[in-house]
């Protein structure tokens, strides 16, 4: 559960990690975000699926879309439909796509 004081969730030396977001149009951004690497997309399906989760105010004036990219860990993943959840927080799931050298 993401706790109401932001700047305690997503503190990098706590439990958040910097990520290069990269925007389809805009420039890249670097983010402090939440990563999980194995979360479960849904009850029904049951199926693993990565996702990042950031404060919506991070973004700035950059709208997170469906196709834009991030990188995490030397890996690039594309972002799938964003999923606000009415408090500030952000989730994205996201869809490996390649190492990154």
């Amino acid at each position: 559960m993401i706790i109401e004081d932001f700047s305690l969730t997503f503190d990098t030396d706590g439990f958040a990690e910097v990520v290069r977001y990269l925007p389809q149009k805009s420039t890249a951004i670097s983010l402090a975000v939440l990563f999980d690497d194995k979360s479960v997309s849904s009850l029904d399906n049951l199926t693993l699926a990565p996702q990042i989760v950031v404060p919506l105010a991070s973004f700035g004036n950059v709208t997170p879309t469906r196709g834009d990219t991030v990188e995490v860990k030397n890996s690039l993943y594309k972002i799938l439909t964003p999923e606000p959840d009415g408090y500030g927080v952000l989730k994205l799931p996201l869809e490996y796509q390649s190492k990154i050298s």
